[in-house]
């Protein structure tokens, strides 16, 4: 499912702020309503400090998904998958030292071929591996590194996936507001055709496919889950 959204990076006809903007939108909403049916209630019990950690969750699952667009804009849908796909090496590494276990040989073996090929393939593209992309996609993959590693941390204690996944939905659309009504760029009104383009990402590539890699956070590593 996660494949399908660097389609959506080259179908839908909008620039990476509003694709990464209503991808959010759409799936809150769906995870709302399901929030909804599983609680009873509309509203979650507030609790500050989580809502602190969603909210830096949503911020960097904002910028991943904003930098992960634009890569795909300004290159091919292949770079940008290679891009997002990285994470995992940087999970690989990172994991075994913030939480204090033996890493596993031939996970860092992976790691480093992993590393190597992304290098090999982005060095092959010349033309379009230019400083600016490198950047992008560094910053795709480390976001999401990043937000994987702390959601890992926290469904450890119990904490429900389903749940925080909503507000870290919820949040990171909100974070892109101030951006349209300060001018930086413009956020659009989907066409009936866009707009289904924008559910089927919302729905499927987001909701549903980010909820079972979240879900799975809480029962294996966040190197196994990615």
């Amino acid at each position: 499912m996660w494949g399908l959204s660097g389609v959506f990076g080259k179908w839908v006809e909008a620039d990476a702020y509003n694709i990464a903007f209503w991808r959010m939108a759409v799936a809150f909403i769906f995870m709302a309503f399901l929030f909804f049916i599983r609680r009873k209630k509309l509203l979650p019990d507030f609790d500050k400090k989580k809502a602190l950690i969603n909210l830096i969750c949503g911020g960097l699952l904002a910028i991943h998904w904003f930098s992960f667009f634009t890569v795909i804009q300004m290159s091919t849908i292949g770079l940008g998958i290679i891009f997002h796909a990285s994470f995992v090496f940087m999970v690989a590494i990172f994991e075994p030292i913030i939480f204090r276990f033996k890493p596993k040989i031939w996970l860092l073996i992976s790691a480093l071929i992993g590393s190597g090929g992304l290098i090999f393939t982005l060095c092959s593209n010349t033309i379009e591996a230019t400083p600016v992309l490198w950047g992008y996609g560094i910053i795709t993959a480390l976001s999401y590194a990043i937000l994987s590693l702390i959601n890992r941390s926290r469904f450890l204690v119990n904490e429900d996936p389903f749940d925080s996944m909503s507000a870290q939905l919820f949040y990171g659309a909100l974070l892109f507001l101030p951006f349209s009504l300060f001018g930086s760029t413009d956020l659009f009104t989907p066409s009936t055709d866009m707009l289904g383009r924008l559910l089927l990402l919302g729905l499927f590539a987001t909701a549903i496919g980010h909820s079972v890699y979240f879900w799975s956070l809480r029962y294996v590593s966040a190197t196994k889950a990615s």
